[in-house]
């Protein structure tokens, strides 16, 4: 009786295509069908085909076995999408962990192989059926069976999507309702007739696979034990002596055996063999290969490199191609996966849980603490300028995706929040490296250098040496903005100031067309810098007294290091390839090389040093603006301001620092950024 009710269970008449009311796009008409039943999959969905074309192709196969590898690699927890209901779920959160853990039959990484490996296979993608109690949509997961994807096709309608045959069972196909079928699929298909389907990578490089598989069965040939395709010249032998010879030498080529010497004799002129194909050598068979297995890379989202393949035919990849080969590859065919497989697990839990995965990036960690602390003090200094409030910095955090949690968009009235002062960045609190993968070599400055001292000498110079300064600059910034203000800028709109300091930045640090500046603006601008030449001729405190030798002492070591690494490597190399039989650890370094680093990075460093007394004045021109807008705009009238509070006022001091301290950063990042690229044009002369 069981049986019977069960039976009844399970649809097995073909569901039609869902319809919307008012639909009007066409459905997919009889005389365009697939010319076979509707519960059956065509020959060219054929998943064996697919299956077979990937398993001859080795470089296909280690493309999805990496992809599927990479993932694995990867930390995941279930948690609750509301962090505050975090410990009200535990008991489903728990539930969850242990039931992807092990479903009973299944391992995790066994889902994932099995799932891994049809949906990068499959033009239907991949598939498992979910056990809910109760056989209802909202029933909790009790158990998972993974489905062979081959036997699966689209219906297109919502309530049953998925149906499957077996060859065994033509005539008793089932249909899955949408609630238990776990479906994912690549690249959804646009065309009418294939609805429903999609396009795994196998499909999309076909003919590169195609094109590989004709190459290694022409290599292959090569290597057997008979001879290439050709013609044999006999010269001036008769035709009977050379029946009889050919006759003879199909007999003993019989069986294997290297011995067997084909022996040619009464001619006189000399036998000639006449290839029908060419050498390995002569059609460049190598980079022709690597072309297409980059193809067939490439339609997976990888690269050679990321397989264990070089990408290059002579050498090898060097450490900053490869890993920006590997954080391409991550952004590309591993983050697609990833996105899909994340889709697949979170289809099987609640609305209130989500599965995640933890990718610790490195790089990409840095990368996001550098950026949050850069907001953090642009921000800081909107605030203060009164250009926005702290609930509009808050939103722009979670807007930039900076915010790795669920908060907030408004700052709750009884959380108590930190004082709102400036923040102080400062440059060696995360040092200025230029990662690897950006052509340099990690922590390029060492802390404590020469050169990042002086910026940060001048970044804290005396508030009073900064107020003689703005007191040189103050008067035509005036004039610049009371105009501005009285005529064009609207003083009551924060988002029209913002705009127009925007500009004037612009303008100070030469970013804008001299076509569209005002004659106001060149003239206010030119005499606050003639103002600030004859202040900073007379005081120069800005001005730095370094030498050869404090370059040498600062970064000598560091390009030593890296030329040392280099060779070791090269010794590494030689050494696993046989061509010596010892190791090397320690090499002398070329003079030569020292000293045009040394000759070269001097250069560059003059050129800063040079351009520090105009870096200066542009920051306090900026600030001094800035600083009179701020106050302008809080008074809602232009007239009021009194130039000498201005001038005493710690706030403009505050900004112009500021002001300096942001240029210097600049600074910093350049000369390291020019340190990495150096050093890196040096290694490659070695």
């Amino acid at each position: 009786m069981t049986e019977l009710v069960e039976e009844a269970r399970v649809k097995r008449t073909p569901p039609p295509p869902s319809r919307e009311k008012g639909e009007r796009n066409l459905d997919l008409p009889s005389w365009l069908n697939r010319y076979l039943p509707a519960w059956r999959q065509p020959g060219w969905y054929n998943a064996e085909a697919w299956r077979y074309i990937v398993a001859r192709q080795p470089v296909a196969t280690v493309c999805r076995e990496t992809i599927i590898s990479n993932y694995l690699s990867l930390d995941w927890k279930v948690d609750a999408k509301d962090s505050d209901k975090r410990d009200e779920l535990k008991s489903e959160i728990e539930y969850y962990t242990d039931f992807f853990s092990h479903t009973g039959e299944y391992s995790y990484s066994e889902v994932v192989e099995w799932i891994g490996r049809d949906l990068l296979d499959l033009p239907f993608g991949a598939a498992a059926e979910i056990g809910r109690q109760g056989d209802k949509p909202k029933g909790k997961a009790m158990w998972m069976e993974l489905i062979d994807a081959g036997t699966l096709f689209p219906t297109l309608n919502k309530d049953f999507p998925v149906g499957q045959a077996l060859r065994e069972l033509a005539d008793k196909p089932i249909y899955f309702p949408w609630y238990v079928i776990d479906r994912i699929y690549m690249s959804p298909r646009t065309e009418i007739n294939r609805k429903g389907w999609g396009l795994a990578p196998p499909e999309k490089i076909y003919l590169a696979i195609e094109l590989i598989n004709r190459g290694d069965v022409y290599y292959a040939n090569l290597l057997l034990d008979t001879p290439e395709a050709g013609i044999l010249d006999l010269g001036d032998m008769s035709k009977v002596s050379a029946e009889a010879w050919l006759s003879g030498f199909k007999e003993m080529l019989t069986g294997i055996d290297g011995f067997k010497i084909p022996v040619l004799y009464e001619h006189q002129n000399p036998v000639e063999w006449i290839p029908f194909g060419r050498p390995p050598t002569e059609m460049l068979f190598d980079s022709i290969t690597s072309k297409y297995a980059s193809f067939v890379a490439s339609g997976y989202g990888l690269s050679l490199s990321d397989i264990g393949m070089s990408s290059v035919s002579t050498g090898g990849d060097t450490l900053a191609g490869s890993i920006r080969e590997e954080r391409k590859s991550r952004r590309t065919g591993f983050a697609r996966f990833k996105t899909k497989m994340m889709q697949f697990f979170n289809f099987i839990l609640p609305d209130e849980l989500e599965y995640k995965i933890i990718d610790q990036d490195d790089e990409l960690s840095v990368a996001m603490g550098r950026s949050r602390l850069s907001n953090a003090t642009a921000i800081g200094q909107l605030i203060e300028l009164g250009v926005i409030t702290p609930n509009e910095g808050r939103r722009m955090l979670i807007a930039d995706g900076l915010v790795s949690i669920s908060i907030p968009e408004d700052i709750p009235e009884d959380e108590i929040m930190p004082n709102q002062t400036p923040v102080d960045e400062r440059p060696g609190m995360l040092g200025r490296p230029i990662a690897p993968s950006e052509g340099g070599h990690g922590e390029v400055l060492p802390r404590g250098d020469y050169f990042t001292n002086e910026i940060e000498r001048i970044v804290g110079i005396e508030d009073y040496r900064l107020r003689r300064l703005i007191r040189a600059a103050i008067d035509p910034t005036m004039v610049l903005a009371k105009r501005s203000f009285n005529t064009d800028v609207d003083i009551n709109d924060i988002g029209e100031l913002s705009a127009w300091n925007d500009w004037h930045d612009e303008i100070v640090w030469g970013e804008a067309s001299e076509d569209e500046i005002s004659e106001l603006a060149l003239t206010s601008l030119a005499s606050a810098r003639s103002n600030l030449n004859k202040v900073m001729k007379t005081d120069r405190w800005w001005e730095s007294k370094w030498s050869h030798d404090s370059i040498a002492r600062d970064l000598i070591d560091i390009f030593r290091s890296a030329v040392n690494q280099k060779l070791l490597k090269k010794s590494e190399e030689m050494y696993e390839a046989g061509e010596t039989d010892y190791l090397e650890s320690h090499f002398d370094i070329n003079d030569e090389l020292e000293t045009k680093f040394v000759d070269d990075l001097t250069k560059v460093i003059d050129n800063l040093f040079e351009n520090i007394p105009n870096i200066i004045q542009n920051c306090v021109i900026s600030g001094t603006r800035k600083s009179l807008s701020s106050k302008i705009n809080a008074n809602k009238v232009a007239s009021v301001l009194d130039t000498q509070q201005i001038i005493s006022d710690n706030t403009t001091v505050s900004i112009v620092r500021k002001e300096i301290e942001n240029a210097g950063n600049r600074l910093i990042y350049d000369l390291a950024e020019t340190l990495s690229d150096l050093i890196h044009e040096i290694l490659e002369e070695i």
